[in-house]
């Protein structure tokens, strides 16, 4: 958990008028009380992402093509060395996010210098900020993951991998060619048709989907052998009826829907996150593999924790509560998540997305 540092103005630490100094204090343990609780709260970033701390203003994660098979060595010969070829790089910048609170003089005086309601509310607004604008960027990478970047208040956010596509994408290589590897394209964006699928269809949708997570080619053009377990959901109103369905698919002991014994195979499989701020017109799931996203698909940088300063603003009397914070995140690569959309239509262009065939 990040913690806070915090930076004490000369004039309030050594303020004659005990009464600021105090209320100073009990707002300082409020906020550190608030982002701690927060810390404990369900959040999906664990999920969606490797969270590391950095030391640098840009972290660059070099591409390479895996290590191949062990050679055939006849009895006293030395070993051949094993090389690897960089294929490509991802850079991840950081962005600095900072939040003001301030508590006038007035609102001190109301409360006769001492914590309120009004008061505690303004210094709850500070973590609960700081917590707020990490789930939001870090869902959001995910959620806009079809587009090459989505904007944060006035920030561009990269949303492209080491390929230079969108996370999700149709047009997504592997390989490279021109160092004698197998090339070739593969898809993690699809769609299937079905205006009203039951459990047991959206079940055999996820089977289908592990699959192809499995199968996903690296850049040796073998299949990376990852095993899909996490099920991200939206929680918009309008798919609630559908993300209750995908609840049975992968939560039902028997295969959903049906009168027999039949087992369904993908109970017990599944980690099942919703994602609080993904709210499609129809019903989208994610699938991903946690063991291939460990292989730094996917990053979350913390270059500098919640840095508070407070100080009392000469003239105005006003107590000032300025926090500070760099991050950074990004994909390095694709091949741990692939998301399917469920349409109650065919579409008019399905040219951005790979039909999903459920055998």
């Amino acid at each position: 958990m990040p913690n806070i540092k915090w930076n004490y103005n000369k004039s309030i630490n050594g303020f004659k008028d005990a009464r600021i100094k105090g209320l100073g204090a009990q707002v300082s343990a409020l906020i550190e009380e608030s982002v701690k609780d927060s810390a404990n709260k369900k959040s999906a970033i664990p999920y969606l992402f490797n969270e590391t701390k950095s030391d640098k203003q840009v972290e660059t994660i070099a591409i390479e093509d895996g290590y191949d098979l062990m050679d055939p060595t006849a009895d006293g010969d030395k070993a051949k060395t094993d090389k690897t070829n960089q294929i490509g790089e991802k850079s991840i910048s950081h962005i600095i996010f900072t939040k003001n609170v301030v508590i006038s003089e007035t609102m001190m005086e109301d409360s006769y210098y001492s914590m309120d309601p009004s008061i505690e509310l303004r210094a709850r607004s500070l973590p609960d900020a700081y917590w707020k604008t990490r789930e939001k960027i870090a869902q959001s990478a995910y959620i806009e993951g079809e587009k090459s970047s989505f904007d944060y208040r006035g920030a561009k956010v990269d949303l492209t991998t080491y390929d230079g596509k969108p996370l999700f994408s149709t047009q997504h290589t592997y390989g490279d060619k021109e160092k004698g590897h197998a090339f070739g394209k593969q898809s993690n964006l699809f769609y299937i048709v079905d205006a009203n699928p039951s459990a047991g269809a959206i079940a055999e949708m996820i089977s289908k989907m592990a699959a192809i997570i499995n199968q996903m080619k690296n850049s040796n053009g073998e299949a990376q052998d990852f095993d899909a377990d996490t099920i991200f959901v939206p929680r918009g109103v309008q798919t609630s009826g559908g993300v209750d369905k995908v609840r049975r698919a992968i939560g039902s002991e028997f295969f959903p829907g049906t009168a027999n014994n039949d087992i369904n195979t993908q109970y017990g499989q599944w980690n099942f996150v919703p994602l609080a701020l993904w709210q499609p017109d129809e019903l989208e799931i994610m699938v991903m593999s946690q063991d291939a996203k460990r292989m730094m698909k996917s990053m979350f940088y913390n270059r500098i924790n919640l840095n508070v300063n407070v100080w009392e603003e000469p003239g105005t009397g006003n107590l000032n509560y300025r926090a500070r914070t760099r991050f950074g995140l990004g994909h390095v690569d694709y091949k741990h998540v692939a998301k399917l959309k469920i349409l109650k239509e065919a579409p008019s262009d399905t040219s951005g997305m790979t039909q999903l065939v459920v055998d």
